[in-house]
């Protein structure tokens, strides 16, 4: 998840609002997560405005605390869920998450997340294919197969890895197809219009485990 500068508004049912003292931020297209020395509850509407990308585009929502948790410290840690977007708002959302992950780590280039996971594959004339995933990013997913997939092909994926909390059901199209040294292709299947949840959740899942890779150097 990346990493930001954000403005916090607590707003009451009023319309009334305070600000709030945020220390630090979590960001991802499906919420946000921060920490205060303010006291939220569940429920609670929260408006935030944070500048992301490049150029800088100024981002305005108002979200709901659904995950609430206080530290040892006095600190609270809070989830907040953002609403429903139209698919414009989405979208630049998601782009400024991805801008602004690759400006904290400093480097360029989609994000991956290495993994090596055993995917279950069905073509559109219901043939079931097995099949093990190298590596996932929130748009794509590099495979290798036996099956002679060619660019443009689409395909159906489900892949569950629970250590990595990953739920996958989504159909993709074949982008890339070249020989693997086992005897198969190697594939990158770009994803259809993946659902909000889905694409949020991969999303977090991926920039965390970049994060700790950067971490460690």
């Amino acid at each position: 998840m990346a990493q930001l500068p954000v403005s916090a508004l607590a707003v009451d049912e009023q319309g009334g609002a305070r600000l709030l003292r945020v220390q630090s931020t979590d960001l991802s297209a499906g919420g946000m997560r921060l920490r205060s020395t303010d006291l939220l509850e569940l429920g609670q509407v929260v408006r935030v405005s944070f500048q992301a990308g490049d150029p800088p585009e100024v981002i305005k929502l108002d979200a709901r605390v659904v995950y609430a948790e206080q530290r040892p410290d006095g600190d609270g840690v809070y989830g907040l869920e953002f609403p429903e977007l139209d698919m414009a708002s989405e979208h630049k959302l998601v782009r400024a998450v991805f801008a602004q992950e690759r400006a904290n780590a400093g480097h360029q280039g989609q994000v991956r997340m290495t993994i090596s996971e055993s995917v279950a594959c069905t073509t559109p004339q219901g043939v079931e294919l097995t099949a093990y995933a190298t590596a996932i990013s929130a748009s794509d997913l590099c495979l290798v197969c036996r099956h002679p997939f060619a660019a443009g092909d689409r395909v159906r994926v489900s892949m569950r890895a629970d250590q990595l909390g990953v739920d996958l059901d989504a159909w993709a199209s074949v982008a890339e197809s070249g020989p693997h040294r086992s005897g198969g292709r190697a594939c990158t299947l770009v994803f259809d219009d993946l659902d909000r949840v889905a694409r949020a959740a991969l999303l977090r899942i991926v920039m965390e485990s970049e994060r700790r890779r950067l971490a460690d150097g």
